[in-house]
């Protein structure tokens, strides 16, 4: 009986006075909290100063991404002003003889025309690592906007949403209002979501690249602007209807007399575990699978495609090896003949 009195007594002090608990890192020691807050004040510095400039950099010309657009339609005008000549053949997209009445000449087949003298530039100088510069501009400027998403999205976590969540940790306690607490949480839902989303398009647009690249380039080159934006705004649109479940639960409950800031489900374990396993079935198990398997193809698909020009490197490799192998025989019978020659000399 004894024994069990005192430890009731022991936990009835141990709520009544719950500084007593190490609840904040300001518990422990004062060194270990410095040292804490010099880390996270650091790391805060350079993730806001590194996303800062990354959206600045992928966003500083924006024009980019529309000028090989652009530069299409100044060809097709142009193509649609001359006059054709009586001598000239009209011949169809595939270089074979037209029959019958042509029809007008449109800005797809002004673009297609356009990229096969890049792609016949390229199969000229296939030794060489060139890329169209048309073409890699706007595969590039699309790929920025969607860095520039990811920018966005660990920039906001960073100003918002860290240091809030830092704090309460720190402190062992909620020390903002009460209206805050849902705001925050659904924002940091809200990057995640953004930013895994990003990340799984952005696999899969590479995944579509490396199975069908002229696909992949003329539904791009149509009108990379709208289709870029799109995606963009699909994907911020499921982050933010996909987070307001946040706002309804989340708000500050009271434990021990301390206000936290966490997720309420007036005792409905059930739907709370629910809601967890798909929140994490949908934010890391099946964006890592994509991922996954989209990288784990597409590294597979390098590995056993020939790079250009290493059929001719090859070849002028062999070439070189059967050179070098005549100039040997050669030495090695000029170098046995001498003999016989110098026997005849004398």
């Amino acid at each position: 009986m004894e024994y069990h009195e005192y430890l009731s007594n022991l936990t009835e002090t141990a709520y009544s006075y719950p500084i007593l608990l190490p609840r904040s890192c300001l518990d422990y020691s004062i060194l270990a909290t410095i040292f804490v807050f010099s880390i996270y004040i650091t790391t805060m510095i350079l993730s806001m100063c590194g996303n800062t400039v990354a959206l600045i950099i992928f966003l500083c010309h924006p024009d980019k991404l529309c000028a090989h657009q652009k530069r299409i339609r100044r060809v097709h005008s142009t193509m649609v002003r001359r006059p054709k000549s009586d001598g000239d053949s009209s011949t169809n997209m595939d270089g074979t003889p037209s029959t019958g009445k042509s029809r007008p000449l449109s800005v797809r087949d002004t673009e297609t025309m356009f990229n096969n003298q890049y792609a016949s530039t390229t199969t000229q100088y296939a030794s060489r690592p060139f890329v169209s510069p048309s073409v890699s501009s706007i595969t590039n400027s699309s790929f920025n906007y969607y860095l520039a998403s990811l920018a966005v999205s660990d920039l906001l976590m960073g100003l918002f949403c860290i240091p809030v969540t830092f704090t309460q940790i720190c402190l062992g306690y909620w020390p903002f209002t009460h209206a805050l607490c849902p705001i925050v949480v659904y924002a940091q839902l809200v990057m995640v979501t953004a930013s895994t989303l990003t990340n799984t398009v952005i696999s899969l647009n590479r995944l579509t690249g490396i199975l069908d690249p002229m696909k992949q380039r003329r539904f791009s080159s149509a009108n990379p602007c709208r289709h870029t934006w799109f995606r963009i705004a699909c994907i911020w649109f499921v982050a933010l209807t996909g987070s307001i479940v946040q706002l309804v639960v989340t708000g500050v409950r009271s434990e021990a007399g301390v206000d936290v800031c966490q997720e309420g489900w007036s005792g409905e374990l059930h739907n709370r575990s629910i809601y967890t396993v798909v929140l994490f079935l949908v934010l890391y198990v099946i964006p890592l699978a994509i991922q996954g398997s989209t990288y784990g193809f597409i590294s597979y698909k390098l590995w056993k495609r020939d790079t250009p020009g290493e059929l001719v490197h090859s070849v002028e490799k062999n070439r070189l090896k059967e050179k070098r192998r005549v100039s040997m025989l050669s030495t090695f019978s000029t170098f046995n003949s001498c003999p016989i020659s110098d026997q005849h000399t004398y």
